[in-house]
């Protein structure tokens, strides 16, 4: 929202009290994890989380929206905070909590009636079938829990859709719920990203070394790339990258403090996919969104500047560190997690051959902490599409992902055909960043959350503006004309 629109007190005030509550429950479980109460301190974050997206649902559909949206943020932290005392668990049940969170959309899509003849429902079942698909393979291979375990981080994303979808007719609402939301929530996670790459935490450095994270890099101060309060530098840099973005159209001045400390947060994540892709979705937002896009190059070019002068003041070695980094675009025989993708690449169409109808969503990723991997391969595919195509076969696999093109098409739609509605281009542009990026990273979970909302949010005003803003043509009435009586003079 830009700097001369105002945002609802009632919603302000609503906002701060969610994030008020959040940081209250933070520091209770930070306490607790200090005295070694982590058994108690994991269902108090659960309980307390739903109790939270509860009563923010009953607040606004747009205030739940954000509460999810911070447990999304902070469960990964809260979970180490957790295991500082505790121990490492690889399965750690405070990672679910989002998920749970999440479930509260359902009762919207058996609530909404004529859903499925809203516009945009057709891509989010279509998706929505092609998960299910590669769900089924892996309780055909034997793969129940792990499968049951990764619908997690496929489907309940695309609950978010179908959210949007529902909610429809309450869509303007958003804008400013969003608005408080942005800034608040970028105050916590960059401040705590730049502060954990200077000094990393003691929780921080525990779950490196337990988690085996040793593609980020040592954990020491400076010694790694910066993953802030999420999982990894991979969704952080996504999150920051969509924050930049958004800033074409949420022009406040809090944002545009906070702007030249985004920027950095984006350079220390040092994921190489997110610099192109944050190029390109500013180069398409300044396409199609016109002004307020213009002027984020400018705000991008002076955070930039500001950020340079700001981190060589405060250790030059970071400079050389990044620039280290980009010089293995030139020399990707030096560079692990190229060397590592380029052993992905290899193997997948073997394996793809060997399992033309999928080997299921179980199979890769979170799946397989529950239990032992049938192909070690199999377990990391570091790449979008060939997780797909790998985990849904040469059938489902190309249907999800013309479903992802076409929303990204609609998205375009969308954009050109409400030339007054901000919003349009500037979630259009914002969603460029996650799906440029997905050759690269495999897009699930909060990265598929990101990406959800923004098509979501689109097929939201899509919605709205043909059924309720736009305006009434009306045909016009054909009246057949009587003939008129002749007036005929007697005499």
């Amino acid at each position: 929202m830009s700097a001369n629109r105002t945002v609802d007190p009632t919603t302000t005030r609503d906002e701060l009290i969610l994030a008020a509550s959040v940081g209250g429950l933070l520091l209770l479980v930070t306490m607790l994890s200090m005295v070694g109460a982590g058994v108690i301190a994991r269902p108090l974050f659960m309980i307390s989380a739903m109790a939270f997206a509860t009563v923010a649902k009953r607040r606004s559909p747009w205030l739940y929206l954000n509460a999810t949206l911070w447990f999304w943020l902070v469960s990964s932290f809260a979970r180490r905070i957790i295991e500082w005392r505790s121990g490492f668990n690889p399965a750690d049940i405070v990672l679910v909590t989002p998920h749970l969170m999440t479930m509260l959309i359902l009762p919207d899509l058996l609530n909404t009636p004529g859903l499925l003849k809203r516009r945009g429902i057709g891509y989010a079942v279509l998706l929505t079938a092609c998960v299910f698909y590669g769900m089924f393979v892996s309780f055909v291979r034997g793969d129940v829990i792990a499968g049951l375990f990764s619908a997690t981080d496929w489907v309940m994303p695309l609950l978010y859709l179908y959210f949007f979808i529902c909610n429809a007719r309450r869509i303007d609402e958003a804008e400013g719920h969003l608005a408080i939301f942005l800034p608040v929530s970028l105050l916590f996670v960059v401040s705590y990203s730049v502060y954990q790459y200077f000094q990393i935490p003691d929780w921080d450095a525990q779950w490196m070394v337990a988690s085996g994270m040793g593609t980020v890099g040592y954990p020491l101060p400076m010694g790694s790339r910066v993953f802030g309060p999420m999982a990894n530098g991979g969704i952080l840099s996504i999150w920051s990258a969509m924050c930049v973005v958004l800033l074409g159209h949420f022009r406040t001045r809090l944002l545009l403090l906070v702007a030249p400390f985004l920027f950095l947060v984006v350079v220390l994540c040092q994921v190489r996919a997110v610099y192109g892709s944050l190029t390109l979705a500013v180069i398409i937002g300044a396409l199609i969104g016109r002004g307020g896009f213009t002027r984020l190059i400018s705000i991008i070019v002076l955070a930039g500047i500001s950020g340079y002068g700001g981190i060589t003041a405060l250790d030059p070695t970071v400079i050389d560190q990044i620039t280290t980094r980009l010089q293995t675009f030139e020399n990707l025989k030096s560079d692990d997690s190229a060397q590592v993708r380029g052993m992905i690449y290899a193997e997948t169409p073997r394996l793809i051959n060997d399992n033309p109808f999928g080997i299921g969503i179980g199979a890769q990723g979170r799946g397989n902490v529950s239990q032992d991997s049938k192909d070690a391969m199999s377990t990391n595919i570091d790449s979008g599409p060939l997780s797909v195509f790998l985990g849904l076969g040469w059938v489902a696999g190309p249907l999800y992902l013309f479903g992802m093109m076409m929303l990204q098409v609609r998205a375009f739609l969308i954009a050109k055909r409400l030339p007054n509605e901000p919003m349009a281009s500037t979630m259009a542009a914002a969603a460029i960043v996650p799906l440029a990026t997905f050759p690269f990273i495999n897009i699930l979970g909060l990265g598929a959350v990101f990406l959800w909302i923004c098509y979501g949010y689109l097929l939201a005003l899509e919605i709205r503006w043909l059924t309720v803003a736009r305006p009434a043509v009306r045909k016009p009435v054909m009246v057949p004309s009587r003939p008129v009586a002749a007036r005929v003079n007697i005499g």
